[in-house]
């Protein structure tokens, strides 16, 4: 990948996974669980509810990427970790993980 691409084309990047983001949110939005009440979701597997709700925690932040704005990053972490202790997912870990210094940067 070369670090020479115009800021527009890495902004278009960015919007082209923001735009991804919101169609797995609306295509999955049947498997989404509003209360934690798994028995008045879409039948699925867990795999399937977990993506289907992060989906749903960050497509607000994927719609205003979409829109050229930021987002609250402390909100989005917080959101993802909701849907961890909403459905026994690690996902929090695996996001530090990939990237250790996310935490330490938000305030």
């Amino acid at each position: 990948m070369s670090m020479d691409r115009p800021k527009d084309d890495r902004d278009d990047q960015v919007r082209l996974l923001a735009f991804a983001l919101f169609q797995i949110r609306v295509l999955l939005a049947g498997h989404v669980s509003f209360t934690g009440d798994r028995e008045r979701m879409i039948p699925a597997d867990e795999g399937t509810r977990v993506a289907a709700n992060l989906a749903y925690a960050l497509h607000n932040p994927a719609l205003a990427i979409m829109a050229g704005e930021s987002f609250d990053l402390d909100l989005a972490l917080k959101q993802i970790e909701r849907v961890d202790r909403l459905l026994g997912a690690d996902t929090i870990a695996a996001l530090e993980h990939a990237f250790p210094h996310l935490r330490r940067n938000v305030r």
